[in-house]
């Protein structure tokens, strides 16, 4: 693999070669000012609008082969990144870090020592990334079939660190215990007290196959990743969709969100916000995103937390929808908006230090397909700013990733 550091470049929709997508009545700029008027009414021209409006977009493509990019930032502004190369069925794992303030990712490292031990495989099993306080980039993975240990009945869990300073990440240890039939794909998210938390969802043990006997799990580090407790489950109500990956932030006083794709009586296949607001709190629940379908969608989801509101983006009917959210011990506010277009999937967020947001996602990407990537900025009450972004040849198995720059722009790596 080229490990020479990759520069990020400006690209202008209007000069891609797929074009801005935007047309006379039908094209996706008059789709999304239509839903815009609809929604919001007919306002005068916001002058902070249109500077958002006019934020940049970046686009950095990883190396050849390359694909999963996950971004995380830093609390000096850089921007983590971690991706998938090699074979898509024996994968590794690489890392690389852009200081804040530059353009350049480097130095590229391979986190697993085991080669081969990640998987590409169906776009939502790669790593996923979390960055602590103190510098500390946690990285979990669903093992592939090449990872060792193999637990029985069940692939591993796979998690490695780096402490600010060194010079490599840690051997990979399976952090999956009592939990069987792992798939889909996991989630890591570090509290503001420092509390790691590496969280999946599996067959609970001794219970038959099928996905309504999934649940989620997780186990928490209280010492930054050098140990973890026991593993735990939440007691979903419904089960979990087994190919859909789960995504999982943590908040103040012990508080953790998990948005998971749930499987309820025949066809119902919802996106859900599982939560407790601290560690004392049980977990409640809000469906989100209600979808019947008779397949397992193999989807992807996004959490963004901020202050006290709660962004969130998920695939429904073949759509990425943004909502965000208030959560409470006595409900969820939210305000959901969908975003224009079709067969859309694995959305991602990111927000800069004014508070406009970018979403980006793939599109027209199947099993064995790779698609495009498109983005949409968005104001703060989640309305469509400027043009939709595209960006082409989103490689298979792929997906993108997003990151707000020291410069309030922002950039999308796929």
């Amino acid at each position: 693999m080229n490990t020479r550091p990759i520069r990020s470049n400006s690209i202008n929709p209007s000069q891609h070669p797929l074009g801005s997508r935007v047309g006379s009545g039908t094209g996706y700029l008059a789709s999304t000012l239509l839903f815009a008027l609809l929604e919001f009414g007919f306002p005068a021209t916001n002058r902070a609008e249109t500077q958002e409006a006019r934020i940049p977009v970046q686009i950095h493509r990883l190396p050849e082969g390359a694909v999963q990019p996950q971004t995380a930032v830093g609390p000096d502004g850089s921007v983590h990144l971690v991706y998938l190369t090699g074979a898509p069925e024996a994968s590794d794992v690489k890392y690389a870090v852009r200081p804040a303030g530059s353009a350049v990712f480097e130095p590229v490292q391979t986190v697993n020592h085991q080669p081969g031990s990640a998987i590409a495989i169906g776009t939502i099993r790669g790593p996923r990334l979390a960055v602590s306080r103190d510098g500390t980039v946690h990285v979990l993975w669903n093992g592939s079939s090449k990872a060792v240990p193999q637990p029985t009945g069940s692939s591993p869990v796979l998690y490695s660190s780096c402490r600010r300073g060194d010079v490599e990440f840690t051997a990979e240890r399976n952090l999956l215990a009592g939990a069987q039939s792992l798939d889909g794909g996991s989630g890591v998210a570090v509290g503001p007290d420092g509390t790691v938390y590496a969280v999946w969802h599996g067959r609970v043990a001794g219970l038959p196959e099928g996905e309504l006997n999934r649940d989620i799990f997780w186990r928490e580090s209280r010492d930054g990743g050098v140990t973890f407790g026991t593993e735990r489950r939440t007691g979903v109500p419904d089960g979990v969709c087994g190919c859909c990956s789960l995504t999982t932030t943590a908040t103040a006083n012990g508080g953790l969100v998990f948005l998971y794709r749930s499987v309820g009586a025949g066809s119902d296949r919802d996106a859900r916000l599982r939560f407790r607001t601290s560690a004392e709190e049980s977990f409640m629940e809000t469906v989100i995103g209600p979808w019947k379908t008779g397949t397992c969608p193999m989807s992807n989801a996004a959490l963004l937390p901020v202050e006290d509101r709660l962004f969130a983006a998920w695939e429904r009917n073949g759509r990425i929808e943004v909502g965000h959210f208030r959560l409470t011990s006595a409900r969820s506010e939210s305000r959901i908006v969908p975003m224009t277009g079709s067969r859309q999937r694995h959305p991602v967020l990111s927000r800069n230090a004014v508070g406009t947001l970018l979403a980006a996602w793939a599109e027209e990407t199947g099993w064995k397909r790779g698609g495009r990537v498109v983005w949409q900025r968005l104001s703060a009450d989640l309305k469509p700013l400027g043009e939709v972004g595209i960006g082409a040849n989103l490689p298979v198995w792929s997906s993108p990733a997003v990151a707000a720059n020291s410069d309030n722009s922002f950039t999308v790596i796929y």
